[in-house]
């Protein structure tokens, strides 16, 4: 009985299927389309059962082959499955809107609608909306919109707008909107919004706005607002809004506002605003509004107002706050350090005005008070050299 039960299975699945698909014939058990058809028939409301498509038009209910569709002479599959496209083991239509199934892959040539499942694969050479999950890959040739979840790698071309986690990459071509994941790269090749994060790096070509987490590195090819962090390093390529971290190194290209933290060098190319602060040295190109903090040195390119703390240097064309080092406070360029300078050396080329404390204070002019063993006015004449204070005119 199982004998001939398997026989008849094989009959009604592969060989009559292969046959008919020879001459683009079928064997139809339909009333106007409507039925069970075997082999290559065009049009079915119902069960399609076939070998590998090649005249497929629309197929409304289930359509079950054993292989993904022949192309025509411009490379381009045809039909539409409208409910269930199921491959044992692989399936495709032109457009397929439901539910697609295939023990090694499926694939649509234009636009996958609904939830895809393939062993190996599940591809959609243009659009796809809904959910795609994968053993290896799940890729959209332009836009996705849904959740994605593969063993490898999940590709939006262009657009991904949703929740798309690879075992080894996430990528989206352009704009992404939501949550990516890779095990080991998060990539958006324009701009993000959401959350990337990855074990070894993550990287927006554009502006980022969300949360951008990197094992290794987090890149930010222009602007970036919110949350980022790399184990080795951060870079943001223009202005930052937010909260940074580096393991090794945080750059920002430009402005900066907010926390900017390293474990050794943290870099601001133009102005900062909030907290800028490194293991070792911190370095802002321009303006400083805030605070400063280094376990080293503290470098200043413009105006530095609130506060500087560090190891062995503050140095800035102009100080204005409270500035306390374990070394060197450092005004240099005829710049002025203005507030309270708390140092064994407090020098200055320019002006002091306020208080300085420490062993050795130096300035060209005095407007405040010096503290300390050796206090040094060059404009103050014959107080020009004083012990334990000095005072400006």
């Amino acid at each position: 009985m199982l004998t001939r039960l398997f026989a008849l299975l094989l009959v009604a699945f592969v060989l009559v299927p292969i046959a008919a698909a020879q001459e683009g014939r079928s064997l139809d058990l339909t009333i106007n389309d409507t039925g069970i058809a075997i082999g290559d028939a065009e049009r079915v409301n119902g069960l399609r059962l076939n070998f590998r498509d090649r005249y497929l038009r629309e197929v409304n209910g289930i359509n079950l082959t054993l292989w993904t569709p022949y192309y025509d002479s411009t490379r381009v599959r045809y039909g539409t499955v409208n409910g269930l496209a199921l491959g044992l083991p692989s399936t495709g239509a032109g457009e397929i809107n439901g539910l697609g199934l295939g023990v090694l892959g499926v694939v649509a040539d234009d636009a996958f609608n609904g939830i895809g499942v393939g062993g190996l694969a599940v591809v959609s050479g243009d659009e796809f909306t809904g959910v795609g999950v994968s053993g290896l890959a799940t890729v959209a040739g332009d836009n996705f919109r849904g959740i994605s979840v593969a063993g490898l790698a999940t590709v939006g071309g262009e657009a991904f707008s949703g929740i798309g986690l690879g075992g080894l990459a996430f990528v989206a071509g352009e704009e992404f909107y939501g949550i990516g994941g890779g095990g080991l790269a998060a990539i958006a090749g324009e701009e993000a919004t959401g959350v990337l994060a990855s074990f070894i790096g993550t990287v927006s070509g554009d502006s980022f706005s969300g949360i951008g987490l990197g094992g290794l590195g987090t890149i930010v090819g222009a602007e970036g607002q919110g949350i980022f962090a790399g184990g080795l390093g951060t870079v943001v390529g223009e202005d930052l809004t937010g909260l940074a971290w580096g393991g090794l190194g945080m750059i920002v290209g430009e402005d900066a506002s907010g926390i900017m933290a390293s474990n050794l060098a943290t870099v601001v190319g133009e102005d900062a605003r909030g907290l800028v602060t490194g293991g070792l040295v911190t370095i802002v190109g321009d303006e400083l509004r805030g605070a400063q903090i280094a376990g080293l040195a503290n470098v200043v390119g413009g105006d530095a107002r609130w506060l500087l703390v560090a190891g062995l240097a503050n140095v800035g064309y102009d100080i204005n706050g409270l500035a306390v080092t374990g070394g060197v406070n450092r005004v240099v360029e005829n710049g002025e350090h203005r507030g309270v300078g708390l140092a064994p050396v407090n020098w200055s080329t320019g002006t002091q005005s306020g208080l300085m404390i420490g062993i050795v204070n130096y300035t060209h002019t005095l407007r405040g008070v010096q503290l300390g063993l050796v206090n040094i006015v060059r404009d103050n004449g014959l107080a020009r050299v004083l012990p334990l204070f000095n005072v400006g005119r």
